[in-house]
């Protein structure tokens, strides 16, 4: 085949290269070695496709390595080709000392290209600042040549600053979505499984984030599952830790005696200073539970009065109480948890009815008596109280001996009627209402006109006073209403205060065994005045409870704060009820056990739900807190503030159910019934669906809390990127 330009004149042979000799024997085009070769075969139609490797379209292309930059080369000059790698002594561009020719804003994208990218984008990026070219090193990585010649590492072979840097980067920039994926995680109380892959999938998409951004919107998906990847390793590896130090915690807890000291600090709060031994054990068992999230009131409750709670009802957490509720209502209606939670709610009836009657007893109540009777039998012993001491003084006065020798001045003695007459002046003294009263006036009127008469009689001896006293004293006795009782016991109390002052103050004779025996008749009288008679509201309160003016009904109401009188006043009345009583645990205890079961049952005697004796406690404690301060001890007090404490976790607030139990039961609902439809297939479904329902009510009743082993976020955060830094490049 003959050569197409042999014909076209030589003008001059081919120019040399630069820093190349010319051939030598070069003469003619024409006289090419290759001229006389045989052709084989013709072109080639098909056209040859690369992969797509350098950026191509799938064409085949030719990355030329070496020659000149043509930057250079447009503007018609030539130079010896670069080298196509660099050498080992190549510095890395990010070293303190490095001399590459970028400004500090350069050197900061190239960082974060370094740490969110890819060695070869950090050389490209360089080699465009520089308006050099990307080469490769000798262990496989990327490099830079400047335009200068001087050559650069994106990064040294093994560990140095740069991939600590670009580690701890790394790991600033995971740890918040770590954290974020934690947190969720622990909230929707996700297993292991789901924490591996949510992490997983949480550090991927932010490494894939990052990537983007520092690269132009370009994703290296690789970059991204090694990211994934160490994200889940780092949850699985993290869940391990937390687990075995949870486990090595626990039991140095439990050899340290730190447990039972925890014990007996919650218990003090309590207010039990010295709790029994299986109390003591049974609450350092539970002091691991309480660390985990438990209600230290379910792990008292369960402890001193048997209670049993779910896993809803003990936790503390209230977006964790509130899901697990909601779940264990939807079990509490299906078919196969409802006998588990029935069985529950008996259980803690039976032990609710057992506390309710033990505290009552302790208080000093009797067993099956209603308040009313409580009450009755209160204020009946204190009667009995005041009619033994007043027997006492009455018998002190008869039996002085010499009473013949004792007497007052009649001037004295003058006075008694008008006193007698004041003291009942808010009464309406008539013989038609009050008969006894009038009678009793009438008499005391007669018998000082008799002595005042008698000019003869200097003063009136003890033995007539007394008989005086005892004429007034049967009066009482036979006196034909309530009224007149409440009137003639006003006249007795006044005529033993005038007999007091006159023995005090107007004594004209007596033999000296005569008044030591009087002295003490008279203690016995003093000792009754202070316990049974005053001129105050809550003293008038206490003669009418033992005249019979006052009903044990309204002491109860005074108690519970349901009468007309203040808080302030209703204590003070239960004060001075205490004093009357000389605190006698009969009297003080029977009120105090009837105010409880005023609380704690209803009028029929049934114990109240666990509901309303919560309200009742909470009532009082916060309206009517110095009538409860008056009337129990601290120590009974905080018993029953106890009770109320461990029944508050079973009080349903709100209707778990309307959230996201009302779409799963409808849920299973539909399903049963659409199954239920089918022969066999129906019966097989219900029966699974109950078996299921069982085991899972079970475990919400008698599971014990166990410790949320999930990672810590910079466990995760940490191996993606050390990963990333490993195989990433």
């Amino acid at each position: 085949m003959q050569n197409p330009w042999d014909a076209d004149e030589v003008v001059a042979p081919p120019p040399a290269m630069a820093g190349q000799a010319p051939q030598k024997g070069f003469t003619s085009w024409s006289t090419v070695p290759w001229e006389q070769d045989e052709i084989i075969a013709g072109p080639q139609d098909e056209q040859v496709s690369g992969n797509g490797e350098m950026g191509g379209t799938g064409v085949l292309e030719i990355d030329i390595v070496g020659g000149t930059p043509e930057s250079e080369a447009a503007q018609g000059s030539m130079r010896a080709p670069l080298p196509v790698r660099v050498g080992d002594e190549a510095k890395s561009l990010f070293r303190a000392d490095s001399d590459i020719a970028l400004s500090g804003g350069q050197k900061l994208i190239a960082a974060a290209k370094d740490m969110f990218g890819s060695q070869k984008g950090v050389a490209e990026y360089a080699a465009e600042k520089l308006g050099g070219r990307v080469v490769r090193t000798s262990d496989g990585g990327y490099g830079v040549i400047s335009q200068d010649g001087k050559e650069y590492r994106v990064n040294d072979e093994g560990l140095d600053s740069a991939d600590i840097g670009n580690v701890a980067g790394n790991i600033a920039a995971a740890f918040v979505p770590a954290s974020w994926a934690g947190r969720i995680a622990q909230a929707r109380n996700v297993g292991l499984g789901g924490r591996a892959v949510l992490q997983g999938g949480v550090a991927g998409a932010q490494d894939a984030a990052m990537n983007a951004a520092v690269s132009g919107g370009d994703v290296d998906i690789g970059r991204a599952a090694i990211s994934a990847a160490g994200g889940g390793l780092g949850e699985v590896a993290g869940t391990g830790l937390s687990a075995a130090g949870s486990k090595l915690g626990q039991l140095a807890r439990a050899r340290s005696g730190q447990n039972r000291q925890s014990a007996l600090a919650t218990l003090a709060d309590a207010g039990i200073q010295q709790p029994p031994p299986t109390m003591l054990a049974q609450m350092a068992q539970q002091a691991e539970q309480i660390r985990l999230g438990a209600d230290p009131r379910t792990a008292l409750g369960n402890a001193e009065f048997g209670f049993q709670y779910t896993q809803g009802q003990r936790l503390t957490d209230a977006a964790q109480k509130h899901a697990q509720l909601s779940r264990e209502e939807v079990l509490r209606q299906s078919p196969g948890g409802a006998a588990v939670f029935d069985g529950l709610q008996r259980n803690n009836l039976a032990r609710l009815s057992e506390a309710v009657d033990g505290i009552g007893g302790r208080l000093g109540g009797q067993p099956m008596a209603s308040p009313g009777e409580l009450v009755q039998g209160s204020a009946g012993r204190l009667r009995q109280q005041a009619d033994e001491l007043k027997a006492q003084v009455d018998d002190a006065y008869a039996n002085v001996r010499g009473a013949d020798t004792v007497a007052v001045s009649r001037d004295t003695v003058s006075a008694v009627p008008a006193r007698l007459q004041g003291a009942v002046r808010d009464f309406d003294i008539n013989p038609a209402t009050t008969p006894g009263a009038y009678r009793a006036l009438e008499q005391v009127r007669l018998a000082t006109g008799s002595i005042l008469g008698n000019q003869n009689v200097r003063g009136v001896t003890l033995r007539a006073l007394e008989t005086q006293r005892r004429i007034i004293g049967n009066a009482v006795g036979g006196a034909s209403n309530p009224a007149d009782r409440a009137a003639l016991m006003a006249i007795r109390r006044e005529f033993d205060g005038w007999m007091d002052e006159a023995i005090d103050t107007a004594l004209v004779t007596g033999a000296p065994a005569a008044l030591a025996q009087l002295k003490q008749a008279r203690a016995l009288r003093a000792e009754f005045g202070r316990r049974f008679e005053g001129g105050k509201d809550a003293d008038r309160f206490i003669t009418g409870m033992l005249d019979g003016s006052r009903t044990p009904e309204e002491l109860m109401n005074i108690a519970l704060g349901a009468s007309q009188v203040s808080k302030s006043a209703g204590a003070r009345f239960i004060a001075r009820l205490r004093t009357a009583a000389n605190d006698d645990p009969a009297v003080m205890g029977g009120l105090r056990a009837a105010h409880f079961a005023r609380l704690t049952r209803g009028n029929n005697g049934e114990t109240l739900t666990p509901g309303q004796i919560v309200r009742n406690i909470r009532a009082t404690e916060y309206n009517n807190a110095s009538v409860a301060k008056a009337l129990y001890t601290d120590a009974e007090w905080a018993e029953i503030r106890r009770l109320a404490n461990a029944l508050e976790p079973m009080v349903a607030k709100g209707d778990f159910a309307r959230t996201s139990g009302t779409a799963e039961r409808l849920q299973r609902m539909l399903f049963q019934r659409i199954g239920g439809s089918l022969p066999f297939v129906g019966e097989t479904v219900q029966a699974v669906g109950g078996v299921r329902d069982s085991i899972r009510a079970g475990r919400a009743v008698n599971g014990q809390m166990v410790p949320y082993n999930g990672a810590n976020p910079a466990l995760p955060a940490a191996t993606e990127a050390a990963l990333q830094e490993r195989v990433g490049d």
